[in-house]
């Protein structure tokens, strides 16, 4: 099934390609750089997307859409061709290896095993088997190359193979002539196709010869036009030089026309064969050259002649003493056009009427400077009404410090080997509490209903909102109580302030390790949960206001924690005890429980265990001596 591709070259002009199944990249890529000019194909390469694509891959194992479009990129690495290692395979399950050059078409590599190979089969043959012709036939992946003219067309090249190894497939097999006939219509097309092909090429390499030799030709001439240009100003300046020993005025001046009329000239001639920057700064220098010989005129008739024979022989002097120097002046700086210097303020010292006419010359050349913005700020003044208050205010400024200080830590270490002591319960609940009731699932309904309203009704909330949220409700925690399980089953407690780092507790657990340099992580779990971040508080790391936190090491010790805390190892109620004690809202309902605090029962406890002897009041109840539904005796 026929398709095309659509690529988008560099210059972005879009070239579609008609392809097969069977059409290789290598081939849509040396069509697209043909028909668009850029060559040699070896710099190019086909993008989809993000993804390089492998040249060598034919459009059906290329993992492509139909009608795609790709990208053609320069590549960063120019691709050569190297000899390939071929496997033929042969019906009888032998495979003959050499290595072929990749311009190698099937065809040979069939012939040079048939005669330098030495196998004794005739495999570039058609051979006549029960009045049939059996066609040799060469498969390479899922793409048949059937009969001798289609052997002799396909190259290795041709099937995307430029370098590496390949297994091909040889076999004979019987072809009808309408096969035959259509397998050499298609490669005629082939061959007019690239013969097309190879004319577009050829045209392009002329034209890129032909753009290399006018860019030498221009670049000779320019070499040509800066020689005449430094000839041409040198003359002009030894002229100058020759005009300025002249005591007559009059001779000054008429020479002065003639080195004008000969410098336009030069000029003139020069600037029909020179690029735009060249041209721009001969006018600049030339316009630079007449204007300064203009205002120097009425200079030179209203000094007396005396001033004058001693100016010009001043001059003369500097001049020949300069003779080296095109400009004629020394102490200027090179901008790297011939003839031309530039002198800063102070280089060089004029008379009072020299600064005068240079002053005006620099206000009728240099543009006029730009008046500064005036400040949006020159009149601001604070407003009456905050004069003597403190508004400065940010994120912190309500914040409490005390929220942040390391509070009492309290550390309370425990084994987790030794046995808890268990409270006796007070009496043996009776059966019927753990019957569920209709009372029992009709609470459990609401409850359900509750939730789900909750969940439906509830509000999108961003990240902000959560986290305040989240500070709302641990807000009433002034410490939390952190557990730290070692591998030892030895537990370390401490307390923290809610809005203290991660890196406290990390701090924590270092002061008491036996060996300082052991390197540990901490996590919670389940899941596993490691605290990467240091900077987060632990709200933000969900430990307020209890927390269980484990330690870990790559380093395997019988114990971590330094010996004295190891001797100091108290009970599992004295860590509840002082648990208890950090939490204020637990304290304040133990000590409002009343009397029943003394014997260590609260109210609630005593009417959860009210709950079931209301329930046994029932008329429906059971008699203690009766047996439970659950119960079945069985058969003496």
């Amino acid at each position: 099934m026929a398709g095309t591709v659509q690529v988008l070259c560099p210059n972005g002009r879009r070239q579609n390609v008609k392809v097969t199944p069977n059409t290789k990249l290598l081939q849509v890529l040396e069509e697209v750089c043909t028909k668009q000019g850029f060559i040699p194909p070896e710099e190019y390469e086909l993008k989809r997307g993000r993804t390089v694509l492998d040249l060598t891959l034919s459009l059906r194992y290329a993992n492509l859409p139909n009608n795609t479009k790709l990208e053609l990129v320069k590549a960063t690495k120019t691709r050569t061709e190297t000899n390939i290692t071929v496997a033929l395979q042969l019906p009888s399950g032998e495979r003959l290896q050499h290595q072929f050059q990749s311009g190698t078409t099937l065809w040979e590599m069939l012939v040079y095993w048939q005669s330098e190979g030495g196998h004794p089969e005739k495999l570039a043959e058609v051979r006549m088997e029960n009045d049939a012709m059996l066609q040799p036939v060469c498969i390479y992946m899922r793409e048949e190359v059937i009969g001798e003219v289609a052997l002799k067309s396909t190259s290795f090249h041709n099937l995307g193979l430029t370098g590496g190894r390949a297994i091909i497939r040889f076999l004979h097999r019987s072809v009808d002539s309408n096969t035959l006939e259509t397998i050499q219509a298609n490669v005629e097309r082939e061959k007019q196709k690239q013969a097309k092909l190879d004319e577009k090429k050829l045209e392009h390499q002329k034209s890129i010869e032909n753009v290399t030799e006018n860019s030498k030709a221009a670049a000779v001439t320019m070499e040509t036009d800066n020689t005449n240009i430094t000839t041409a100003t040198t003359s002009d300046e030894k002229y100058m030089t020759k005009a300025a020993s002249c005591k007559d005025e009059s001779d000054v001046v008429s020479r002065d026309k003639s080195a004008k009329s000969a410098v336009v000239e030069n000029r003139t001639e020069a600037k029909t064969t020179l690029s735009e920057p060249i041209k721009s700064s001969e006018s600049m220098e030339l316009s630079s050259a007449v204007d300064a010989t203009d205002v120097l005129k009425p200079l030179l008739k209203t000094e007396e002649s005396e001033q004058m024979e001693t100016n010009v022989t001043s001059s003369t002097t500097s001049r020949s003493a300069n003779d080296n120097d095109p400009s004629g002046l020394t102490g200027g700086i090179d901008v790297g056009i011939p003839g031309v210097q530039m002198f800063r303020p102070g280089d060089m010292q004029l008379s009072t009427e020299q600064q005068q006419i240079a002053g005006a010359m620099a206000h009728t050349l240099m543009p006029h400077t730009r008046k500064q913005p005036k400040s949006q700020f020159t009149d601001f003044k604070f407003p009456e009404e905050t004069k003597g208050k403190d508004v400065y205010k940010n994120e912190l400024s309500e914040a409490k410090k005390e929220d942040y200080k390391p509070c009492d830590r309290e550390v309370v270490v425990f084994s987790l080997d030794e046995p808890r002591e268990h409270v006796a319960p007070q009496g043996e609940l009776p059966d019927d509490f753990f019957n569920v009731t209709e009372n029992d699932v009709r609470r459990m309904m609401v409850d359900l209903h509750k939730k789900v309203d909750l969940a439906s009704s509830q509000a999108l909330m961003t990240q902000a909102m959560r986290e305040a949220r989240l500070e709302e409700r641990v807000d009433k925690y002034d410490r939390a109580v952190i557990r730290f399980h070692f591998p030892d089953r030895v537990v370390l407690q401490g307390l923290f302030r809610p809005r203290e780092t991660v890196y406290a507790l990390e701090k924590f657990i270092k002061e008491h390790l036996e060996d300082k340099s052991v390197s540990f992580y901490l996590y919670t779990s389940p899941p596993k949960c490691l605290l990467k971040d240091p900077a987060k508080t632990l709200i933000q790391a969900n430990l307020v206001p209890a927390s269980v936190v484990y330690f870990g090491s790559e380093i395997h010790k019988d114990h971590y924690l330094c010996s004295s805390l190891l001797s100091n190892i108290t009970s599992y109620t004295a860590a509840d005890q002082v648990a208890i004690q950090s939490q204020p809202a637990i304290e304040q309902a133990t000590h409002s429980s009343g009397s029943g605090g003394a014997t260590g029962v609260s109210a609630d406890n005593t009417k959860q265990i009210k709950r079931p002897v209301s329930n046994t009041s029932s008329p429906t109840s059971r008699a203690g001596t009766k047996v439970p539904k659950w119960f079945k005796t069985g058969k003496k």
